[in-house]
């Protein structure tokens, strides 16, 4: 049985042909698909493989690694937040005391940007929870769900970021950081 490949239903139905392929409909989330795409060979997998590394370790820019690999940077961008939603949810430390919370705006288009609000471990300076979304109290607040099972943790914000009032009411420790 045919699944769909972004919500993996089998609540599918055929919807025409595309480069001689059967298309397929998902009717739970719409994505039109082909089964067995054949566009992906191992040289694309080698650069998806080495996109993903070099901006999980912060090395590279979407544009810079499109430019690198000759592709779109759309297209590193997909990668990336493909392999990124596979990934589980990193396991907190109970003994972490220093939490450092940054800011990463990402380019996507010209004027379209994301946020990213990432949050580090100041010992071991591993990101240890993180939220994709707006520059809002909203977003600001999935992050803080992570995170608000630590104990006697001091939570420092880089001085440009909005919310060092949603900290005060819940008695947690606030030192503002020039980050050089």
């Amino acid at each position: 049985m045919v699944k769909c490949k972004k919500c993996k239903s089998e609540n599918i139905v055929k919807n025409g042909k595309v480069r001689d392929k059967q298309r397929y409909l998902c009717k739970d989330c719409r994505y039109n698909f082909v089964e067995g795409d054949a566009r992906t060979n191992e040289k694309i997998k080698a650069k998806k493989a080495m996109c993903v590394l070099q901006y999980g370790q912060g090395k590279a820019s979407f544009n810079m690694l499109a430019k690198i690999y000759d592709t779109w940077p759309s297209l590193v961008y997909r990668w990336v937040k493909e392999a990124a939603e596979q990934l589980p949810e990193p396991e907190i430390e109970e003994d972490t005391k220093e939490i450092e919370f940054d800011e990463m705006w990402h380019y996507t288009g010209q004027k379209s940007k994301l946020l990213l609000i990432k949050a580090v471990d100041r010992a071991t300076h591993q990101t240890i929870a993180w939220v994709i979304g707006s520059r809002n109290i909203k977003t600001f607040k999935r992050l803080y769900e992570k995170l608000k099972h630590l104990k006697d943790c001091i939570f420092i914000l880089i001085i440009g970021m909005r919310f060092p009032q949603f900290f005060q009411p819940k008695g947690m420790l606030l030192e503002k950081h020039i980050h050089i």
